[in-house]
């Protein structure tokens, strides 16, 4: 599975070989220029996207939000690809678009689709313009990806002592990773609207709390185009004022899991796994839905395992074993237990 670190846009390659393997860069690049076609990215822009991998490295990602978009895929995946009869079957380009307008929670539930055109179109208008050059070819950065493979599982068991150099022999490039591009765009980001204004005025402390303001927020996340960065910083330093507005949307919207999602993001820069627990399992008793249960369940999960907190057991025993939830949660234990071991690279 690839995913774009950025906009999220992704695609599987499926039933590979070890010599398909043993030449990614080319797997990839083959399938993402299929994928693009499927999209109907016109050949100017395919072309300029697939420039962008040139040169393809291996490293590890620091980004917890990444992760858990990637786990989220592939669960659905999994779910689509078995329910059209496995990896074999025609459906499957129509399962990666599907997948690319699936709303994402670290989008601000947009489509991966949808990022990926508006990060050309910002990139197109950068360079026509003469601004800020020296961002427009970072805006395809490298796909930073992490990948089970036969052959980096068989170097690692057999050369505890000298993987690296085993890694280096199959074509792996070491990259260093640790420039965080984020934290320079929303040291660069200003607001563009009204609404914008006024939430950086509340974020700031000269603003009061009234429904005004979650309003304002709400049409941010639903903006076609919104400025990620300059509401981002505003998570990275664990903002007050960002909490207590998310807790307000929350008293309002209970069981939203795009409120909840954007708590469990604040929540990995700053620590408050006591209340996202109690929210999540809030929303998860007052949720009828059985389809929107699950979702707020698999969302819970990953917002709290790296805590050490095992949100499907906690749901477990919340719920009587004969109820619908019950048996939803205990598949989804099933399907967890039955995922193969990653490995990080």
């Amino acid at each position: 599975m690839f995913v774009n670190d950025k906009t999220l846009f992704n695609f599987i390659a499926p039933d590979v070989s070890r010599d398909q393997i043993r030449d990614l860069p080319n797997l990839f690049k083959g399938y993402l220029a299929c994928v693009l076609s499927e999209e109907n990215i016109p050949e100017p822009e395919k072309t300029k996207i697939i420039a962008e991998y040139e040169k393809v490295g291996y490293s590890n990602t620091n980004s917890k939000s990444v992760l858990g978009s990637m786990n989220d895929l592939a669960f659905h995946y999994k779910y689509h690809i078995q329910a059209e009869g496995g990896v074999h079957s025609s459906s499957l380009p129509s399962i990666i678009k599907k997948l690319n307008r699936m709303p994402m929670g670290a989008l601000g539930y947009k489509f991966p689709i949808e990022a990926l055109k508006a990060l050309y179109a910002i990139a197109t208008k950068q360079k026509k313009t003469g601004k800020n050059m020296n961002m427009s070819d970072d805006d395809f950065e490298k796909l930073r990806r992490e990948l089970v493979f036969e052959q980096v599982s068989k170097a690692m068991k057999e050369n505890p002592g000298n993987w690296a150099s085993k890694l280096e022999e199959l074509g792996f490039q070491w990259v260093d990773d640790e420039y965080d591009e984020d934290e320079n765009e929303e040291n660069l980001a200003k607001p563009e609207n009204a609404n914008q204004e006024l939430l950086v005025a509340y974020f700031e402390g000269s603003a009061k709390l009234p429904d005004q303001v979650f309003d304002a927020y709400w049409a941010e996340r639903d903006s076609p185009t919104p400025n990620y960065p300059l509401i981002r910083k505003y998570f990275r330093t664990g903002n007050d004022n960002l909490k207590r507005l998310l807790m307000f949307g929350l008293e309002r919207k209970p069981t939203d899991i795009g409120l909840l999602n954007d708590l469990g993001f604040f929540h990995e820069f700053r620590n408050i796994l006591g209340e996202l627990i109690h929210l999540y399992l809030k929303a998860c008793k007052e949720e009828k839905d059985m389809k929107a249960f699950e979702e707020l369940a698999l969302n819970f999960y990953y917002d709290t395992e790296p805590g050490g907190f095992d949100a499907l057991y906690e749901l477990q025993q919340q719920n009587a074993p004969d109820t619908e939830k019950a048996k939803i949660v205990q598949r989804m234990i099933q399907e967890r237990r039955s995922q193969p071991e990653s490995i990080q690279i």
